[in-house]
């Protein structure tokens, strides 16, 4: 049996991944929020927030214990990528000498 074939192994390897993608995103949204003035940051910060519920709600409603043990797997792999993908959104996030 090739390792990390169980559920639990699967999602210890997701987990794994997502802290190494999570710091990648936090790492890029405190760049992003360096340079901008008090309002720019607030209007950052309120698109953070609600870009994490989105992530959450959407994520979660793929796991239901009556779909099974896989219904875990797709959730966290959802979870992964769009935190992956908000990760490279935030690595583009324009600085403040892109509006100068």
């Amino acid at each position: 049996m090739a390792q990390n074939a169980s559920t639990y192994g699967m999602l210890d390897c997701i987990s794994a991944e997502l802290k190494v993608e999570d710091a990648r995103l936090n790492a890029a949204y405190r760049k992003a929020q360096a340079g901008l003035n008090a309002r720019q940051k607030a209007k950052l910060q309120a698109g953070q927030r609600a870009w994490v519920s989105f992530r959450d709600a959407g994520c979660s409603s793929l796991e239901d214990e009556g779909w099974g043990s896989l219904s875990r797997i797709n959730a966290s792999m959802c979870v992964l990528g769009r935190t992956t993908a908000r990760a490279q959104e935030l690595e583009t996030y324009p600085d403040t000498d892109f509006f100068r």
